[in-house]
């Protein structure tokens, strides 16, 4: 079975707020040595520009060269139309809710 790794995101998500959070995920990468699963928490988020965009689709590249997998949970609205609109909820997947989440990697194993 894979490892899990939860990142809960809080707040609005921009060029500032951001930057704590790819702190944490490059050292997350580093330590990462056989492929896991990272689930992005975005329940406690309403609001993000152009540079979370951008992490979230870099971070996304950083796993695949680890073999690892990204999802996404929380959307809410705007976030989740945005995501669609750049084309991001095509390649990575994401969930209505951790439960979800957690029947997908079930039925993986």
């Amino acid at each position: 079975m894979k490892s899990v790794f939860t990142i809960k995101l809080l707040g609005d998500l921009d060029a500032v707020t951001i930057e704590p959070y790819s702190s944490v995920i490059d050292k997350l990468i580093t330590t990462i040595t056989s492929p896991s699963v990272v689930l992005l928490d975005f329940s406690q988020v309403p609001y993000m520009n152009s540079t979370a965009i951008g992490n979230i689709a870099h971070w996304y590249s950083l796993f695949q060269d680890k073999e690892s997998e990204v999802h996404m949970i929380g959307l809410n609205e705007n976030i989740y139309d945005t995501l669609d609109l750049v084309g991001l909820l095509h390649i990575i997947p994401h969930h209505t809710s951790l439960e979800a989440f957690k029947a997908v990697i079930a039925a993986q194993s």
